[in-house]
């Protein structure tokens, strides 16, 4: 739970003083994509990990490196969500 915490005051507190910087309020909206931006990160990290740990295990082994660039597109995509907040 205090992982969560921590993920979310991660994402938020640069986002808020983004904002602040560009002479714009903080939307609710964005502060939620980010939260999720953050969640989708760290979920494609765990998937690139469990890729790489189970490479050769059967159930993986044959699919193991397609797993693998799921894991970093789903990591790209969260970070590609994050830089778009900060800068719309």
């Amino acid at each position: 739970m205090i992982r969560l915490f921590s993920l979310v005051y991660a994402c938020l507190i640069p986002y808020v003083f983004a904002a602040r910087a560009q002479s714009r309020n903080p939307d609710l909206v964005d502060a939620i994509s980010l939260i999720l931006s953050g969640v989708g990160l760290l979920t494609g990290f765990k998937v690139c990990w469990f890729a790489y740990v189970y490479r050769d295990t059967p159930p993986l082994k044959d699919i193991s490196i397609q797993t693998f660039i799921g894991g970093i597109a789903i990591a790209w995509v969260s970070i590609a969500n994050g830089i778009k907040k900060f800068r719309a």
